[in-house]
């Protein structure tokens, strides 16, 4: 670098004497150093300007290997076969699978909240006993339905989990509804109505839609709270392959209904 320097003093010295001969020595040094620093902010310039349009370059190379990753993975994707049938270039899953798909995850989500509203979360065979017959008789109602419906085994699938869906919804609003009878929830609902009195004794009708509402969310509250009580018996007796003890009777009841 010091002989780069060096080297462009004496060019720009020489240029100095070209266009300004006869000048005094201290003139020409400031003439000479007065150059040097404008040459030496351009060249800063320059190398701003280099350096910027390298990290453009650069980006835009990794931008463009980027796009040709993403090309290559959903071209990937799209010719995948259908994981559950084998259908090619279905994208990993053809729709009639997918629909099957998310009809069984409605339908545990129906079973799960007839059972959670139902059963003695305590007891993993009660849980068990009810679990059984009431998959068997959600997937039968869904088949009953879906025969009355007439289209080729794609629609058949996708009619399967729009009922799957609507039976989901109204088990959640069963459960909620049984729930509502529950001890909690009537306490809540009877501690609300008396607090809406006392702030407005004659508000009768106000009273009473606060304690709806208090039952209402309790009976929510405890749904989810039973929910999650039953994913983790569930996870328990995986994990340990056992049962709880069972409670006599509980065989023959419908937990769906």
């Amino acid at each position: 670098m010091l002989h780069i320097r060096r080297a462009r003093r004496v060019k720009i010295a020489a240029q100095i004497d070209r266009e300004l001969p006869g000048l005094a020595a201290g003139e020409r040094h400031m003439v000479i150093e007065e150059r040097l620093r404008e040459h030496t902010v351009l060249e800063v310039e320059r190398t701003r300007r280099r350096h910027a349009c390298a990290v453009v370059e650069v980006e835009g190379r990794r931008a463009a290997a980027a796009r040709r990753r993403e090309r290559e993975a959903e071209r990937a994707r799209r010719s995948a076969p259908c994981a559950g049938c084998g259908l090619p270039d279905a994208a990993g899953l053809c729709p009639p699978c997918s629909y099957a798909r998310r009809t069984d995850q409605l339908v545990q989500e129906a079973v799960d909240l007839a059972v959670a509203a139902r059963a003695d979360l305590d007891y993993a065979e009660q849980v068990a006993q009810l679990t059984a017959p009431c998959e068997a008789d959600t997937r039968t109602l869904i088949a009953d339905v879906c025969r009355r419906r007439s289209g080729d085994e794609a629609w058949a699938a996708y009619a399967a989990q729009e009922v799957a869906e609507r039976v989901r919804d109204e088990r959640r609003a069963a459960a909620v509804r049984r729930l509502m009878a529950s001890e909690d929830a009537v306490a809540e609902a009877d501690a609300a109505y008396e607090a809406a009195l006392r702030q407005r004794p004659r508000d009768h009708r106000g009273a009473e839609a606060a304690a709806d509402d208090a039952c209402r969310r309790t009976a929510g509250y405890l749904l989810r709270s039973r929910l999650g009580q039953l994913t983790v018996l569930r996870a328990r007796v995986a994990a340990t392959g056992r049962t709880a003890e069972s409670r006599d009777g509980w065989g023959s009841v419908n937990a769906c209904r």
